[in-house]
């Protein structure tokens, strides 16, 4: 696994961007997007995962957990009798793997040949600029102005990808209920587990993720500023074409960096529930 760190509000343009398959990376990088961090947020993220876990979940989770611990669900049908439940598993593994391996190619196909498409282009780019007054004057609140506005396409394009990630592996998740069913108590009753603690809790996990949008919003206004401070009075347009391209090329390829941090994330869950310990431990 990855142990990247994520960029620092003082890393330059063109420095290694997110690793993609590291957790911790993506926390603290989600800790540090904002300028006043929630204190007692980042003390619960710092805290054991058990700990996490309670402190996410309400009354009503913490009694529906507790039932499903102590009284494991009944299947609605026996456990089939398979001839080579071994090799089953495997085969739901790779079928599992596969399909994750499909969502991830065509996430990041999308990342590459459409997004681009949806965000602002250099002339709507300059436009800001000079609509904001942030190049005339290059005053704080100005620039400020100018980097809300164009980071705006950024976060949307970063709440549609997590949103459709989110879809795409919970589909996933429950069709693969129905095919843990045969490998017996173990596996049910994980997978009974899994979704009773998914629900219990939704609430605090949304939002956490739903301040992943805003992640790079810093980074892009630090970059915008010291980019905008550095341009000549006189502004060539292929210097306005220039900066675009860099602005653009860092924050779509971090953007994606995240992205797929944020996929490795959800899919772990699935990669556990079809883990040979898991399914082979329930033969």
């Amino acid at each position: 696994m990855a142990s990247a760190s994520p960029p620092s509000k003082s890393t330059p343009p063109g420095a290694p961007a997110l690793a993609e398959s590291s957790l911790a990376a993506l926390l603290l990088h989600l800790r540090g997007a904002v300028d006043a961090p929630d204190d007692d947020e980042a003390a619960l993220l710092a805290r054991p995962i058990g700990d996490v876990l309670a402190s996410c979940i309400d009354l009503r989770g913490a009694v529906a957990v507790h039932d499903v611990l102590r009284t494991p669900p009944k299947p609605t049908a026996p456990f089939p009798k398979l001839a080579d439940r071994s090799a089953i598993a495997a085969k739901l593994r790779a079928a599992i793997v596969a399909r994750l391996e499909v969502i991830r190619t065509r996430l990041v196909a999308t990342l590459e040949s459409r997004l681009r498409t949806k965000l602002p282009d250099a002339e709507e780019f300059a436009a800001v600029l000079i609509e904001s007054k942030a190049l005339a004057t290059r005053r704080p609140k100005d620039l400020e102005k100018a980097s809300v506005e164009l980071y705006a396409d950024y976060r949307n394009m970063l709440r549609a990808g997590v949103e459709r990630i989110r879809a795409e592996l919970q589909m996933l998740r429950d069709e693969l209920a129905e095919d843990l069913r045969p490998f017996g108590p173990l596996a049910f009753r994980l997978d009974a587990l899994d979704a009773t603690l998914r629900k219990a809790t939704t609430a605090r996990v949304n939002r956490l993720i739903e301040r992943i949008p805003g992640v790079l919003e810093t980074p892009f206004r630090e970059m915008l500023t010291e980019e905008v401070k550095r341009l000549p009075k006189e502004v060539p347009a292929d210097h306005f074409r220039a900066l675009h391209r860099r602005m653009e090329d860092r924050f779509l390829a971090e953007g994606r960096e995240l992205l797929l941090a944020f996929f490795q994330v959800e899919r772990r869950t699935l990669d556990a529930l079809v883990s040979e310990e898991v399914l082979c431990r329930s033969l």
